[in-house]
C-alpha cells in the first residue's frame, strides 16, 4: 500500500531532476510550490546550501495544516496540535526546541466518559472497555502486517467482535481514539497503514505556546510570493516554468508540495504529465476533515485536574463532539472543545461565538 507521507514524498521530487546547463555544484535556480511546513524545511534547506529559491503559496499565510489563532487567552491551534512521539528519532523535537516550542504531556488517562443522559460512567465499566479496544486494536493492526492483506480498520475490528460498535463506549474509544487521532472514518481508514503517528517512542505533548512559531526559522533567507496558487508546471530537459496569476518563474528545478486536495482537483496542470503510478496514488489516498470548536470560559465550572471528557453518541453520531479537552490544566481560564465531525457536516460555516 501506499501511504499518504510516501506518496507525497514523491510527488515533491517528481519535478525536480531538469537542469539547466551550469558549472559542477554551481547554485541553482530552484522554486518551491507550497508554504506548508514541507516547502518551508525544503526551502530553508537549499537556500543554506546556496541555491536561489522562491516559495509560491497559494494562501494569505504560510503553515498549510499548522495554523495557529492568537485571539484567545491563549495561542490555539486549529490544525497540527501534538507532537506525537516526542522522543530523540522524532526530526520534529529538534525544530521544535531550536524554534522554541513550550509542550505539555496530555495524559490520556486523565478522561471522564459520559453516557448519552450525560450521566457520567464510573471507570469499573470504563477501563475494562478500554483494555478490549486496545486489545483488539492491536491485534487487527498486528494481523494486517503479518498477512500484508489490507482492509478497513472497521472490518479488522468486527472480524473479531461483530457487535463491538453497538456499545456506545467503544463508539466512544472508536471516534475519540481512532477517528479524531486520524481524521478519517474509522470504515475509510487502512488497517495496515492507518496509524502512522506511532512511529516514535515517548508520551505525546501538546504545543503550548503556538505551532506556527515553528515556522520561524525556515522563512529566512529566500523570496515568498503569497496569494500565489500555482496553475501549470512545464518541464523540457533543460528547466522547468512554473505559471501562476502573477506570472512565470523559468527555474532549474522544482520542489511540489501541494496539499493532496489539490493534486486530486487537478487544479495543476502538468507538461508532460504526472507518471501513472504517481496518479494512482494521488486517487487512491484519502483524507479526512477534522474541525475543532473552541470555547472560553471567565471561570471553569468544571473539574480542573481532569484532562478530557468523552461523550457517548448514538449510532451515526458517534463523531459528533465525542470529546472536550480541557485546556485549563495547562493555562488558566481556557476550555478547549475538539470533536471530530463527520464528511456531511465538513462544509459547516465555522462562526465566532459570544457565551
Amino acid at each position: 500500500m501506499i501511504t499518504r507521507r510516501g506518496m507525497i514524498g514523491g510527488a515533491a521530487t517528481a519535478m525536480a531532476s531538469a537542469r539547466r546547463l551550469k558549472a559542477a555544484n554551481a547554485p541553482l535556480d530552484i522554486v518551491v510550490i507550497g508554504g506548508g511546513i514541507a516547502g518551508a524545511a525544503a526551502a530553508s534547506q537549499l537556500s543554506a546550501q546556496g541555491h536561489q529559491v522562491v516559495m509560491l503559496e497559494a494562501r494569505s499565510r504560510l503553515g498549510g495544516r499548522i495554523n495557529t489563532d492568537r485571539s484567545f487567552a491563549m495561542p490555539i491551534d486549529l490544525g497540527a496540535s501534538w507532537i506525537h512521539g516526542p522522543s530523540q528519532a522524532n526530526p520534529l523535537v529538534a525544530l521544535a526546541a531550536k524554534a522554541g516550542l513550550t509542550t505539555a504531556v496530555t495524559p490520556d488517562d486523565l478522561v471522564q466518559v459520559y453516557a448519552a443522559t450525560g450521566a457520567p460512567l464510573p471507570y469499573s465499566v470504563v477501563d475494562p472497555k478500554e483494555a478490549t479496544y486496545d486489545r483488539l486494536t492491536n491485534r487487527a493492526r498486528s494481523t494486517a502486517a503479518r498477512t500484508g492483506r489490507d482492509m478497513s480498520f472497521q472490518q479488522a475490528m468486527t472480524a473479531q467482535q461483530g457487535t463491538l460498535f453497538n456499545d456506545p463506549v467503544m463508539r466512544y474509544f472508536g471516534a475519540a481514539w481512532t477517528e479524531f487521532d486520524t481524521g478519517a472514518p474509522l470504515d475509510q481508514l487502512s488497517a495496515l497503514q492507518g496509524m502512522e503517528d506511532e512511529e516514535f517512542g515517548g508520551s505525546d505533548v501538546i504545543v503550548t505556546n503556538g505551532y506556527d512559531r515553528l515556522f520561524q526559522p525556515l522563512v529566512n533567507g529566500y523570496e515568498i510570493r503569497m496569494g500565489s496558487p500555482v496553475k501549470a508546471i512545464s518541464q523540457t530537459e533543460s528547466d522547468i516554468t512554473v505559471e501562476y496569476p502573477g506570472g512565470t518563474i523559468t527555474a532549474d528545478a522544482a520542489v511540489l508540495t501541494a496539499p493532496l486536495g489539490v493534486l486530486k482537483a487537478g487544479s495543476i496542470q502538468f507538461s508532460p504529465g504526472l507518471a501513472s503510478t504517481k496518479l494512482a496514488a494521488i486517487n487512491r489516498v484519502g483524507f479526512g476533515t477534522v474541525n475543532k470548536v473552541v470555547l472560553e470560559f471567565t471561570r471553569a465550572t468544571w473539574p480542573a485536574g481532569m484532562q478530557y471528557f468523552g461523550f457517548c453518541r448514538a449510532v451515526g453520531a458517534a463523531g459528533r463532539a465525542c470529546y472536550a479537552m480541557n485546556v485549563k490544566r495547562l493555562r488558566a481560564h481556557f476550555k478547549y472543545l475538539g470533536c471530530h465531525i463527520h464528511s456531511a457536516l465538513s462544509n459547516w460555516r465555522i462562526q465566532r461565538v459570544g457565551i
